[in-house]
């Protein structure tokens, strides 16, 4: 399959613009990435926040928090990893129309 037996199969409106020319897309994806951006940032300043209250008790303390903020951003991103693989399988039942797999997928998902 080619790139250009690919762009045939699609309807024009979808292949007259990149995706940065469609206001319509371009809203939609900032709708999206706007509040996981300020989550990240407000994480980002909660890290900073401790390091200064911190900072009071010495280098030791200040070491250890550094440690815990490593320590959970590992675990987030082994989370984010598994929410990831689960959005993309969910995505493929979901567009096979078969509900007993998402609702599979889903619970497995959510007890890992």
């Amino acid at each position: 399959m080619t790139a250009a037996s690919v762009g045939q199969t699609l309807p024009a409106s979808v292949t007259d613009r990149a995706w940065y020319q469609r206001k319509d897309l371009l809203f939609q994806v900032w709708q999206l990435a706007l509040p996981v951006i300020f989550t990240n940032l407000l994480q980002s300043l909660v890290d900073v926040i401790d390091v200064f209250m911190v900072g009071r008790l010495g280098p030791i303390a200040i070491a250890a928090a550094g440690m815990s903020t490593a320590i959970r951003f590992l675990v987030l991103v082994m989370l984010l990893s598994v929410a990831a693989g689960a959005m993309t399988l969910i995505a493929q039942a979901k567009g096979a129309r078969d509900p007993k797999q998402m609702s599979f997928v889903t619970r497995q998902s959510i007890s890992s």
